[in-house]
């Protein structure tokens, strides 16, 4: 086996991330990953060991990648800032081009972004005045090229031989900068993480020079999740002085104790029903403690107690910012569903059921549970699907089996809910779910699930395959009951045409050609009736209403002598007097080329009652037997 040096193991890493432009690797993958996981290159997912990710701000990794951005630009990195980035930029276009991803936009901004900060350093350590260069930079010139420039600065800072004096001139300007005060913020975040010793050193510089509590609020949140929980005592100080950045300090730290949470928890406070500001960081703070799996079972419910008050009894303003922070907690989905009760009772807003399951529910027994007392309220054929269809489709897509049997379950409830399982089949994003009706174990269940399909006004043809394997049911009465239905529909309805689809999803076996027998005698039944009607006059259209036909043709042509003469006058319609069709089948426009026309066509099955007899047929379909 060939041994490689360390620089060569780097090398076809970066390789091989050029060619598969992934954040994420197998231990199989990279034979030598023990040593790029030394190296700092490489660390271990926690959620899976034998899972690799790259660390883009590595020195070992980044000066491989200048190395390989040199030898590909043929050139060396400029000693100019500006110059520098555009280096970086050109660099990342080549390899676009090289790797044919010049349409993927974030093809390798993982490291390139990696490659920013270590070009930086590199300047830095070649004699260039970066830090001036950061703190008097024009924001009006800076361009494309230095977009990101604070943030990677802030991402390679501990590598920088600064005190902590000039550490805080930079943080501190840079904080003072409207447009640059977020950087500033994720910057003095992450620095614990970095370098713990540096962050607490310049933790105490700063509370000896400024009373700037918002921007040493970033570097105390930094600190207590790094593990320096005694730095709560300090966070607590803040209250009374300014109780909303207070209490977003505490909605931020990641609590490592439960005692910490005990003691943040009798922080809350009085809840704010009419302070938006103080409400939505109290919210904030019962979010941060449900989520924090060092809260215990009281707390959470102390937590979930605070959330129904402020939904029965905040402003509006209010409530719409606490349901935000309910909608985007994973997890405790009976909590959640209880609580969007209490919301929809306070605010009659209901759309926002529409979307309110399909971000992070994984049982689908709550969107079917709120949908039917919708549907029980009144039970009617028009009742709108339109708030449930995203979350049944999204369990459908996550939760297939137990979204079925819900499914399956609303026909068991007799025919009034059997009209509502069947609208649910519908709320598929192309076509129907694909439901087994096999798996109702009752005959009374099957019959139901076939009475509510054949009622329902139309694209029969879609659910025809969910009935037809009924037809080998276990239970007699229900194969005598479908092919009782499919006999009358083919009589009453759809004729030839669900004739021919039956005979064509049927097989060629005795039992089924003798389910289809009753079927064809129903189609002859028809066409005999068919002539009979044909052979009387008085039921013929065309004799008994020529004086109606005639009628509409004399109108007819009276509307299109006035379209005419409304082109000849010389509106928008004279664009049609000048469009001529070429051979029925395509058109021009003036002297233009000849295009040929577009067809587009859609198609569905309707049930004939119901525009013969619209009334009776929707009264059929809202009665429950």
């Amino acid at each position: 086996m060939k041994h490689y040096t360390e620089h060569e193991v780097i090398y076809n890493f970066v390789k091989l991330y050029l060619k598969a432009q992934k954040l994420q690797y197998s231990k199989k993958e990279i034979p030598q990953h023990g040593l790029l996981i030394s190296k700092g290159i490489l660390y271990e997912v926690k959620e899976n060991k034998n899972d690799l990710e790259f660390e883009k701000d590595s020195i070992n990794l980044q000066k491989v990648v200048l190395e390989v951005a040199e030898n590909k630009l043929k050139t060396s990195l400029p000693k100019d800032v500006s110059k520098a980035f555009k280096f970086i930029d050109d660099f990342e276009d080549l390899l676009k081009k090289e790797y044919d991803c010049e349409r993927v936009i974030n093809s390798f901004s993982t490291l390139i972004m990696g490659l920013r900060g270590y070009v930086l350093l590199t300047l830095y350590n070649r004699g260039v005045d970066v830090k001036s260069f950061i703190l008097n930079i024009d924001a009006e010139k800076r361009g494309y090229s230095l977009a990101y420039l604070e943030e990677v600065f802030f991402n390679y800072l501990i590598h920088y031989d600064y005190s902590e004096e000039e550490f805080f001139e930079i943080f501190l300007r840079l904080w003072n900068d409207n447009q640059r005060n977020y950087s500033v913020r994720k910057g003095l975040c992450k620095l614990p993480s970095k370098d713990l010793t540096k962050s607490k050193e310049l933790l105490k510089y700063a509370n000896q020079k400024i009373e700037n509590l918002e921007m040493l609020s970033e570097l105390l949140i930094g600190l207590y999740n790094e593990g320096e929980t005694s730095i709560l005592k300090q966070i607590y100080t803040i209250k009374g002085k300014d109780n909303i950045l207070f209490l977003h300090i505490l909605s931020r730290i990641n609590f490592k104790n439960a005692e910490d949470v005990d003691e943040s928890f009798t922080q809350l406070g009085e809840l704010a029903y009419q302070d938006i500001l103080l409400a939505r960081q109290q919210s904030l703070l019962l979010s941060n403690i449900i989520k924090n799996r060092n809260s215990t079972k009281n707390i959470k419910e102390s937590a979930f107690k605070y959330w129904q008050e402020f939904l029965k009894n905040g402003e509006n303003e209010i409530l719409e910012q606490v349901f935000r922070d309910i909608y985007f907690l994973n997890g405790y989905e009976k909590e959640k569903y209880d609580l969007l009760h209490i919301y929809l009772n306070k605010t009659k807003n209901f759309i926002v059921i529409k979307d309110f399951f399909s971000y992070s529910f994984h049982d689908p027994a709550y969107v079917f549970d709120i949908m039917m007392r919708f549907y029980n309220a009144k039970p009617d054929y028009r009742f709108s699907m339109e708030l449930f269809e995203n979350g049944i489709r999204h369990f459908w897509n996550t939760n297939q089996d137990e979204t079925e049997k819900l499914i399956l379950d609303l026909f068991k409830h007799g025919n009034t809910l059997g009209v509502l399982g069947v609208k649910t089949i519908f709320t598929a994003y192309l076509g129907i779910f694909q439901v087994d009706l096999t798996k109702l174990k009752k005959v009374e269940h099957q019959v139901t699930a076939i009475d509510s399909i054949c009622r329902h006004p139309h694209s029969f043809d879609k659910l025809l395959p969910l009935i037809l394997p009924l037809r080998n049911s276990k239970f007699n009465d229900v194969r005598n009951h479908l092919q009782k239905n499919l006999a009358f529909k083919v009589f009453k309805t759809y004729h030839q045409s669900l004739y021919e689809q039956i005979k064509d999803m049927l097989g060629n076996g005795k039992e089924d050609k003798d389910f289809l027998e009753p079927i064809k005698n129903a189609l002859d039944d028809y066409e005999k009736l068919k002539e009979l009607k044909e052979s009387i006059d008085d039921l013929n259209p065309f004799q008994n209403e020529r004086h109606l036909m005639d009628l509409y043709h004399r109108l007819k042509r009276e509307a299109q002598a006035k379209m005419m003469r409304s082109i000849n006058q010389g509106t928008f319609m004279q664009m049609a007097k000048n469009t001529i069709i070429v051979r029925g089948n395509s058109w021009m426009i003036r002297e233009g080329e000849i295009t040929p026309l577009n067809r587009i066509e859609s198609k569905i099955q309707i049930d004939g009652d119901s525009y013969l007899n619209p009334d009776l047929f929707e009264h059929k379909l809202n009665v429950s037997k």
